[in-house]
C-alpha cells in the first residue's frame, strides 16, 4: 500500500474542517532507497536514544531528502487534484449552511460545540476557545516559528496523522466569503504554523520499526506541504441529516474541486472531544510502505 491522494489535502482539514478527500485510487509509492536516509547504522542504534521532539529536530533533513525524491510523482497529482471539474456557480458563497450561526445557537455555543469530520485523517474543528484539558495526554513535539498555542487560539482544528500523532493549526488564518471556509492569501511556509503533538501513551524506542515508522510518516506528511504551492479553496457545508453535513469545495473563481471532495465522508457536530477516540484511533494506521518501487508492479 502506497500514500492514498486523499492525504495530500490534508491542510485544508485544519483551516475549516472538511474530510480529505480526493481520487480514491492514486497513490504515491515511495522507494525503499528513501528510508536509508532515515536508518541509523547498527552501532550507532546501539549507543544513542533520543527523545521524539529531539528526533524530530534531527531528521528534518532527511525527511526533506525523502520529498525530493518523491516530487516527480506529486506534481501532477496535485494538478489534477487542483483542476476545477465544473462549471463556475455563481451563488456558491451563499450555499450550503451557515454552520457558525448554526454553532452559535446550541446549547453551550462554540465552546460546547465543535465539527468532527470522518476519514482517512479525521479532525475536529473549534469555532471558540480550545478546552484547556484536551491535550493533556499529549506531547508537543514539534512547534513551528508562526505557530499559535492552543490556549491562546480564539479557534483552530486537530487532525490526525496517523494512530499517534496530531496537528493543530490556528484557525483565525481561515478567511469567511459569506457562507464559505476560505484559506487565507499570501500563507507561506505552511509548517512553520503547525504544531504537533504525539500520544504519550506510546513508548519511543529508536531501535524498533514500531516507533520509529510513526514518527518518520507524520514527518514526512507535515514537511510535504514546505515543498507545494498552497491553494487556495473555500469549502461550503451542504446539509445531510440531522447535525450532519458534507462538504462541496471551490477555488476561489467559484468553480467546483470534485477531484477534493468525497461525498461518503460526512462532517457532524459534537458536544463531547476525546482527540485519541474521534481522530486517531480512527486514523489510516499507516500512509506509507517503504517499498522498492518495482513491487508495486508486480
Amino acid at each position: 500500500m502506497g500514500m492514498k491522494i486523499t492525504h495530500i489535502v490534508l491542510p485544508f482539514v485544519f483551516l475549516f474542517g472538511p474530510s480529505a478527500g480526493a481520487v480514491p485510487n492514486e497513490k504515491v509509492v515511495v522507494p525503499r532507497e528513501s528510508r536509508s536516509h532515515l536508518d541509523q547504522p547498527d552501532k550507532e542504534k546501539e549507543r544513542f536514544t533520543f527523545s521524539a521532539p529531539l528526533f524530530w529536530q534531527l531528521m528534518q533533513n532527511s525527511v526533506d531528502q525523502i520529498l525530493d525524491d518523491m516530487e516527480p510523482t506529486l506534481e501532477p497529482i496535485w494538478e489534477e487534484l487542483m483542476a476545477p471539474t465544473g462549471s463556475m456557480n455563481p451563488d456558491w458563497q451563499e450555499a450550503g449552511v451557515d454552520v457558525l450561526a448554526l454553532l452559535s445557537s446550541r446549547s453551550g455555543g462554540f465552546a460546547g460545540n465543535a465539527l468532527l469530520s470522518s476519514g482517512e485523517s479525521p479532525s475536529i474543528t473549534f469555532f471558540g476557545r480550545i478546552p484547556p484539558k484536551l491535550l493533556k495526554d499529549w506531547q508537543l513535539i514539534h512547534a513551528g516559528e508562526n505557530s499559535t498555542e492552543p490556549g491562546e487560539a480564539v479557534s483552530g482544528g486537530f487532525v490526525a496523522l496517523g494512530k499517534r500523532h496530531i496537528v493543530f493549526f490556528d484557525g483565525t488564518k481561515t478567511e469567511m466569503l459569506g457562507r464559505a471556509h476560505c484559506t487565507p492569501e499570501g500563507i507561506e511556509d505552511l509548517p512553520s504554523h503547525f504544531r504537533v503533538y504525539r500520544d504519550s501513551r506510546f513508548s519511543f524506542d529508536t531501535t524498533t520499526d514500531e516507533d520509529l515508522d510513526p514518527e518518520i510518516e507524520a514527518m514526512v506528511l507535515m514537511r510535504l506541504f514546505a515543498a507545494i504551492d498552497f491553494p487556495q479553496i473555500c469549502v461550503v457545508y451542504e446539509a445531510a441529516g440531522k447535525d450532519m453535513f458534507r462538504e462541496v469545495t471551490y477555488n476561489r473563481n467559484g468553480e467546483p474541486l470534485g477531484n477534493v471532495d468525497d461525498g461518503t465522508q460526512l462532517t457532524r457536530i459534537v458536544q463531547n472531544f476525546d482527540l485519541r477516540e474521534q481522530l486517531t484511533s480512527k486514523a489510516s494506521s499507516s500512509l506509507f510502505d517503504f517499498i522498492e518501487e518495482d513491487a508495486q508492479d508486480e
